[in-house]
């Protein structure tokens, strides 16, 4: 079973949008006829609390971003950079198969079963080439991975751009879709540049490692039949695969996650730029800080019997 470790940037994504989604709840709680959260002041200093913490959160991330420079590897120094480059799989390496049996050199699959839903991410590391041909090990553990493969999936196969994107399927009962990293897709990588050394080479042998664990199989019923369940608690678990070898590391510099606040990002094939959004994301939590706290002086001055 892949694993969830992408999670590096779901914190910043958390406290810029939590302003957005409290002002739909206020709304929302209103529109159900309970208008009286409207004149909580308790409500609008949360609210503007938020608000205030997602304004800096998002300015300050939208500017360290724009801070890093974008260097060819060649000319990449230790410490954080930006690398524009072609991905392309370890040498050697077996191909990588999503859950829903694309071939790929990352996935990341959501999948609901009635009102579960469950979330893994592959962790193998890549290569990374730019245009002149030099390489650099990415280490995708951590990343804030955006945006999905723009080649053809197989036919039938569902796609997604974000994680909430899942497609419903209604004679099954279940729910699932992939972004995908695929091998020649375009790929830009911000992250902590480790020069060929002994931690690069320690740093890819955990990586291959923590890879291994995406060889575990699950048991995924997609049936409304009770026989089904009854069948798969009675046989078991398939036997375990044979985990494929440890990729060798290369004498090849690394990218990986810089940890603490800094941040790593992904961009697939073209995505979005993530300071951009975080900076979108400051001016409209500012927006809800003015409109949040013009409406507490207000109350404060006036308050509502």
């Amino acid at each position: 079973m892949a694993i969830r470790t992408h999670s590096s940037g779901s914190w910043r994504t958390v406290v810029c949008a939590a302003p957005l989604l409290g002002v739909v709840f206020i709304v929302w709680a209103a529109l159900q006829g309970e208008p009286e959260i409207l004149h909580s002041p308790p409500v609008h200093m949360v609210l503007s609390a938020l608000a205030a913490l997602g304004v800096l959160v998002g300015w300050w991330t939208s500017r360290r971003m724009a801070a890093i420079p974008v260097l060819p590897v060649a000319q990449a120094q230790p410490g954080l950079v930006t690398v524009k480059g072609t991905a392309r799989p370890l040498p050697g390496d077996a191909p990588l198969q999503s859950p829903n049996g694309e071939s790929c050199l990352w996935f990341h699959h959501s999948e609901r079963v009635m009102h579960r839903t469950e979330v893994s991410d592959s962790v193998r590391p890549f290569l990374l080439v730019d245009n002149s041909g030099a390489a650099v090990v990415v280490l995708p553990a951590g990343a804030e991975i955006h945006g999905s493969s723009k080649q053809p999936l197989s036919p039938g196969a569902p796609r997604m751009k974000e994680v909430s994107d899942i497609g419903d399927d209604p004679d099954s009962g279940s729910a699932n879709a992939e972004r995908l990293l695929r091998d020649g897709d375009a790929v830009e990588v911000m992250a902590r540049f480790v020069a060929p050394s002994a931690e690069a080479i320690e740093l890819q042998a955990k990586a291959s490692a923590l890879a291994q664990r995406e060889f575990v199989p699950r048991v995924v019923i997609r049936s409304n039949d009770l026989a089904d369940f009854e069948r798969a608690l009675r046989d078991g678990p398939p036997p375990l695969p044979a985990p494929p070898p440890l990729s060798a590391p290369l004498a090849l510099p690394v990218l990986a996650d810089p940890g603490g606040s800094d941040p790593f990002v992904i961009h697939i094939a073209g995505s979005a730029d993530g300071g951009g959004l975080y900076a979108f994301a400051a001016f409209l939590d500012l927006l809800v800080l003015l409109g949040s706290g013009g409406m507490l002086l207000w109350l404060m001055r006036h308050p509502v019997d």
